[in-house]
Order: C-alpha cells, then sequence, then structure tokens
C-alpha cells in the first residue's frame, strides 16, 4: 500500500511533468488514448502515446539527449532517469513489485488528462 507521502509525491511530479507537456505540445491531452495508458509500457505511457516511444519523448520536451539513453529491442531502458522521474514520467522503483505505484502513476496522468479536456471543453463553450 501506498502512503501518502508516496501519494503525495507521486501526484506533484504529475503535475510538473503535465505542466512540461503543456509548455511543449499545448493540445497533448487531446491524443491520449485513456484506455490505453500505461505508464510502465514505453509505448503506451505518456511520452510513447506524445511522441511515439519513451525515449524519444524525454529528448522532445528537453529533458534529456538521445546519447544518454540506451535503447534495447523496442523498449527503453528507463533506470536511471532522475529527469523522468522528477517529471512524473517514471517511477524511482522500477521492480515488479511496484505494481501499485505503477498503477497509481497511471491514474494521476489519468486524472490531470480528464481534468484538461474539462478545462479545455469549457473554454470552447464561451
Amino acid at each position: 500500500m501506498l502512503t501518502p507521502n508516496e501519494k503525495g509525491t507521486i501526484r506533484k511530479r504529475v503535475r510538473r511533468g503535465a505542466a512540461l507537456l503543456d509548455q511543449k505540445k499545448r493540445t497533448w491531452f487531446k491524443s491520449i488514448d485513456l484506455d490505453g495508458l500505461a505508464m510502465w509500457d514505453g509505448s503506451a505511457c505518456i511520452l510513447g502515446q506524445t511522441y511515439g516511444e519513451y525515449v524519444e519523448g524525454l529528448y522532445k520536451v528537453g529533458l534529456g539527449k538521445k546519447s544518454e539513453y540506451s535503447i534495447s529491442g523496442f523498449q527503453p531502458l528507463r533506470e536511471g532517469d532522475p529527469d523522468g522521474i522528477k517529471h512524473g514520467f517514471n517511477l524511482d522503483d522500477l521492480s515488479w513489485g511496484a505494481s501499485l505505484q505503477w498503477s497509481f502513476l497511471t491514474e494521476c496522468w489519468a486524472a490531470e488528462i480528464q481534468f484538461r479536456r474539462a478545462a479545455s471543453s469549457k473554454k470552447k463553450g464561451r
């Protein structure tokens, strides 16, 4: 079970990442498939759905250089990624035992997307 402190940290990181995406690609939230959103998957996570895959997304939002990240097969290696963690795109603990954290991270991103979609709909209705 996640502690309130862990949940608060994850929420804060997701808000930071969403704000960064708002700066880099204003309508990023419109193209995310919420049913397919899986933050543990390099192609189905926020950056994967927005930019094609996780490592490419980090590069496109300015959180790293392509040469700093290794790609193995179809999935990027996501360990040792402090910028991705700080912005809620990744977790500190990449172990399989972290499934609650990954699920909560995905829920937080879904909430951010729903918030932005609702706000966008209200602006259109003016």
